[in-house]
């Protein structure tokens, strides 16, 4: 089962506060032996939060790491698709 990781509805845009939030969350999740995250979080540029993405994908080590939703509310998403390439 994977679990998606928001800490409220709304954009993807988080506080510091909430981004805490999403970091116990996903070390609940590994406690509890879930087998995946789903998380999305974008700057206020509405492109890819790759910092923080990458701190949740690194903390959940080992569990996969799905983005979700987030994707619909960026502003370039066909080179946001290509940053894997």
């Amino acid at each position: 089962m994977n679990v998606i990781n928001r800490p409220r509805g709304g954009n993807f845009l988080y506080s510091t506060i909430e981004f805490g939030v999403m970091e116990r969350a996903i070390l609940a999740c590994k406690k509890l032996g879930v087998d995946g995250v789903v998380i999305g979080l974008l700057t206020a540029n509405s492109d890819i939060d790759v910092n923080r993405t990458r701190n949740l994908v690194e903390l959940a080590a080992h569990m996969p790491v799905t983005f979700h939703r987030a994707f619909e509310s960026m502003r370039f998403l066909k080179d946001a698709l290509a940053m894997n390439e």
